[in-house]
Parts: C-alpha cells; sequence; structure tokens
C-alpha cells in the first residue's frame, strides 16, 4: 500500500498522569517534532495527532493530552468514552508521580463505563536525570501486575519516544476488531480524501512515522 495521503484507521489515546511528568512535552514531540523547556500548565485537554505504520496498516493516532491536576479530574474523566488505549505517565524522579498511578488507574476504571479491556501502557518519563526515584524494577513489576506494558523514555532527549506510541499501537492493533476507540476508514472516504489530498499536493509522507 502507498504511504502517500491516506490512513487505514484511527486510534483514539487519552495521555492521564500527575502535572508535570511531560505528558505535554511527548505530545508536542510526537505530534510536532519538537521540545521546549518551558513548562505550561494544561488547562482541561490538549489535542495531537500523528501518522504510524502499524504491521500492515497505516494509523492515524489522536493524542488527548490531559490536565494533571485533580481539580481537573470531572473534566477529563468525560474524554475517557470509547478511547483505543491509555498512555498513563509518571516522572521516574518523582515518586509521589509514581504513587499516583493508583489514583488514574481508579479514575479510568470508574469513569470509562466499559467491561472491554483496552491496551494500556505505563511509561516512566525523564530517564535523563541523574537522580531517579523509581526503579526500573519497580515500576515494570508494578506494570505488570496491573496489566500493563511498560516504556522508559526522556521526551527531551528524544529516547524510546516512538517506540511508546508504536508499542501500544501495536497492542491495540491486535485488539482493532472489538476496541471502542478504533475506527476504519471506509473506501468511499479514502477515496475522497486521496483525490482531495492529489488536488492540493500535500505530501503526507513528512508525518509518518516509522
Amino acid at each position: 500500500m502507498s504511504l502517500y495521503g491516506l490512513y487505514d484507521y484511527t486510534f483514539r489515546l487519552i495521555i492521564i498522569g500527575d502535572s508535570a511528568v511531560g505528558k505535554t512535552a511527548f505530545t508536542q514531540r510526537i505530534a510536532n517534532k519538537m521540545y521546549t523547556n518551558v513548562y505550561d500548565t494544561t488547562i482541561g485537554v490538549d489535542y495531537g495527532t500523528a501518522i504510524i505504520n502499524v504491521k500492515d496498516a497505516i494509523i492515524k493516532c489522536q493524542l488527548w493530552d490531559t490536565a494533571g491536576q485533580e481539580t481537573f479530574a470531572p473534566l477529563v474523566a468525560s474524554y475517557y468514552k470509547d478511547i483505543a488505549g491509555v498512555m498513563l505517565f509518571f516522572d521516574v524522579g518523582r515518586r509521589s508521580s509514581f504513587h499516583r498511578v493508583k489514583f488514574w488507574l481508579n479514575e479510568l476504571k470508574t469513569h470509562r463505563n466499559s467491561e472491554i479491556i483496552i491496551p494500556k501502557i505505563l511509561i516512566g518519563n525523564k530517564i535523563d536525570i541523574c537522580n531517579r526515584k523509581v526503579s526500573t524494577k519497580e515500576a515494570r513489576n508494578f506494570a505488570n501486575n496491573h496489566g500493563l506494558l511498560y516504556e522508559e523514555i526522556s521526551v527531551k532527549n528524544n529516547i524510546n519516544v516512538i517506540n511508546s506510541l508504536s508499542g501500544l499501537c501495536n497492542k491495540i492493533y491486535e485488539t482493532k476488531d472489538t476496541n471502542p476507540g478504533v475506527r476504519q476508514l471506509s473506501p468511499d472516504l479514502k477515496q475522497q480524501e486521496s483525490t482531495e489530498l492529489d488536488k492540493s499536493r500535500y505530501n503526507y509522507e513528512c508525518c509518518i512515522i516509522t
């Protein structure tokens, strides 16, 4: 299949975790291929997209970057519906953010209102720091005990960032036929989008993550 201009599926992904763990920086790194040291608190929910190859398909990832403050939890809860997968962040240099992973898992369980199990990945960010407080072994054991994938990354140094997204998407692809957050692009719509893209001469390949 040509990579030009089309995608086969849309995966709706939610990014959750405490404030200042790197959720927005991750979204910007993936969606905009940029990183900034300036920290701006997310107010409510932000949005980004990325195109990724998974097996024999091209996937459009919708990234819903949520606020980490508990005051926004009721607003964030409305975005748990019909998601394909979850990216749950903590900061390896801040134990409090790791301890709060249980809170976010409980929020997800409480507000998702679905018995269908969807893929989830626990992500330990900021492995570039010198004095980490949560070991790989401890985090991986937690992930295994709660049925989560696990990846350690550095958004700042662009280490394993793409791996974390592709790992989750590969798992989602295995569940695509029953996953409520997966949408398949119909042949008619693909043809329509192809025609429009040809007219605009938009080079979509620049956005594809391999």
